[in-house]
């Protein structure tokens, strides 16, 4: 039993457990938490920075490194294929929708 303040505190055996159990897995989930974010404003931050770049044309694709190439802008240049999909049970500015997918043949046979 504990005296703080002319009031005692005695949490019993089921409190003790229970924040034995529980008080390292919140602990951890808090690491995790903080850690995500982190590696969230990683991603934004390289978002911003190649989202301002110019687009890169198709033919020029060989000549970067993949990782160089995430969140850029490229210009590919073909013709629409007439199989098309929907992907629906979408949600959007939190309203549900589709997603209509066209299928684009480059000009180019390069593989993208």
């Amino acid at each position: 039993m504990i005296k703080f303040l002319n009031k005692s505190f005695n949490p019993g055996v089921w409190m003790t457990c229970f924040v034995i159990f529980f008080l390292p897995i919140l602990l951890y989930l808090g690491y995790w938490q903080i850690s995500r974010g982190f590696e969230k404003k990683a991603i934004w931050e390289a978002y911003s920075i190649n989202k301002t770049l110019p687009p890169i044309l198709e033919k020029e694709l060989s000549l970067y490194k993949k990782e160089d190439l995430f969140y850029r802008s490229v210009v590919i240049q073909g013709s629409y294929i007439n199989d098309s999909f929907l992907l629906d049970n979408r949600v959007y500015r939190s309203k549900k929708a589709m997603r209509f997918l066209l299928l684009l043949k480059a000009k180019t046979k390069q593989s993208i």
